[in-house]
């Protein structure tokens, strides 16, 4: 376990970035893994994004959130912390940089994992093992890596066009296969090369799992489950609508349940309050019949996006609420209003909740993921593919096969009893297939990316760090800001990413 530990120090010296770094003298050969076991704990230590949020900064670049100006404690420095992102500044790194908000430099967290895997699979044909240990361990490292280039590609490039396949020659981010030190600055490859990848890679690690059997996979790690999950979310960013319903399907077929809301939702009518109980309820929870897969352990609201601070005076507001266009799409009716957000410690505002916090709402200190994968994102990625194949076809069965999968969401969602929904246009259909979509995942890292997909609209933010001097930002329709900046010192780091 020991060179274990050092192997992944050596790892940081060669994080992807510099060809200085990349030349800086390290002997992998002296704390080169013997096992397969060794692997394992290596690929968890080193590929595993397990307690730092990927992007916590995400979903302030979206119309899911806003802000508000109060008097609270630290609350100047919360919204300072935000700024930066919220307003889609150009140098908005460097202002994170220069405010210590943690976890800011997502690209480098990225390919400091990617490497992690890429050591992994390298290094598989020289430890002790069986073949079928060998194979089911590179089928998770291919899968951890794709979810990674997914990931970076669409917060570091444009979006993957759908129309024109011409389009996809645009610069995307560097591909990194392997581990081995190279005398030279790596390239960016084109979007569509990145894609090609991404589908290449979990398709054999679809085959290597499936070629040596089912073995029993905690949520926190990547499992078969897993490979589909991202193989259907990645086809419905390509618009290829068969394969979004065969890999969804195929995640459906195995694990169909929802968790049922209604089951921990109570109405105190002597308060005249309605209290869910999220302690047993939570989505993430690690029992919940509907999670595939979670990361970012986190007992704090940091996981969602920083700049929230929940322990503020009391009836002040955090620095960043969830907005109300967002609360208001949810019905009375609709339990995940309760579920999923909290109106309880602050006045006048959401904050998101989706997981139990360490030692809140239980006696018990427990800690889950808040964020992942869901059985519920394949039924809705499911029933888009249908509602976009009637569009194209009007082909009955595909408009039937829309509204049933989003019915059996929303039975799952609101009080009993439940009216199922009967739409007969087509893009009313999509429509509320792409409503339903934000009100489920919001807060999972969806939303940035599918106002992306769906056209990059415009987008208009308030903002105040002062009382009454209120500043309006607009993110235009089609916006080169829906491209995030590359954080300065990387790019000093690697001229080939000015180009």
């Amino acid at each position: 376990m020991k060179n274990i530990i050092f192997l992944g120090a050596v790892l940081i010296t060669l994080s992807f970035i510099s060809c200085d770094d990349f030349l800086t003298e390290s002997s992998q050969d002296e704390v080169r893994p013997n096992t397969t076991t060794d692997l394992e704990e290596l690929l968890l230590g080193e590929g595993y994004a397990s307690r730092t949020p990927i992007f916590p900064y995400l979903e302030l670049l979206t119309d899911n959130v806003e802000s508000n100006y109060s008097n609270a404690t630290g609350q100047e420095t919360m919204l300072l912390n935000g700024a930066p992102v919220f307003t889609w500044a150009e140098d908005m790194y460097e202002q994170l940089q220069k405010n210590n908000v943690p976890w800011y430099n997502s690209w480098q967290n990225l390919y400091h994992w990617i490497n992690g895997c890429n050591v992994v699979i390298d290094q598989l044909p020289l430890v002790t093992g069986s073949k079928q240990a060998k194979e089911r361990l590179k089928a998770e490292a291919l899968g951890l890596r794709s979810f990674y280039y997914f990931m970076l590609v669409n917060a570091y490039a444009v979006p993957y066009n759908t129309e024109d396949s011409g389009a996809n020659t645009a610069p995307g981010i560097p591909l990194i296969l392997k581990s081995t030190v190279k005398d030279e600055f790596p390239k960016r490859n084109s979007v569509a090369e990145v894609y090609e990848q991404i589908v290449k890679d979990l398709l054999e690690a679809r085959n290597l799992f499936a070629k040596n059997g089912v073995v029993n996979h905690s949520v926190y790690t990547v499992s078969p489950l897993f490979i589909d999950m991202l193989l259907a979310r990645v086809y419905l960013y390509e618009g290829k609508w068969d394969e979004v319903i065969k890999y969804s399907s195929s995640v459906i077929e195995q694990k169909p349940a929802l968790l049922k809301l209604r089951q921990f939702y109570t109405y105190d009518e002597w308060q005249g309050v309605v209290m869910y109980d999220i302690a047993k309820g939570g989505i993430y929870n690690s029992s919940s019949p509907e999670l595939i897969w979670g990361y970012s352990i986190n007992g704090e609201y940091s996981a969602y996006f920083m700049g929230v601070n929940l322990y503020i005076d009391p009836g002040k507001l955090p620095a960043f609420t969830v907005s109300k266009e967002l609360e208001t799409m949810y019905t009375s009716n609709d339990i995940r209003r309760e579920a999923y957000y909290n109106a309880y410690l602050v006045m006048n505002g959401f904050i998101p909740e989706k997981h139990l916090l360490v030692g809140r709402k239980s006696e018990n200190v427990v800690q889950n993921s808040t964020k992942g994968m869901r059985v519920s994102e394949a039924y809705l990625n499911r029933a888009e593919a249908y509602a976009r194949k009637y569009l194209l076809t009007k082909d009955e069965q595909m408009r039937m096969a829309a509204l049933s999968d989003l019915n059996i969401l929303r039975e799952a969602r609101f009080t009993e009893p439940y009216v199922k929904l009967e739409i007969m246009n087509g893009d009313e259909l999509l429509k509320s297939c792409l409503d339903e979509r934000r009100r489920e995942l919001s807060f999972e890292d969806h939303r940035w990316f599918d106002l992306r997909r769906l056209g990059m609209p415009a987008i208009q933010h308030t903002f105040s760090i002062t009382n009454g001097q209120i500043r309006t930002y607009h993110l235009e329709k089609g916006s080169s800001k829906y491209v995030l900046p590359i954080a300065r010192e990387v790019k000093d780091r690697n001229p080939e990413l000015e180009k």
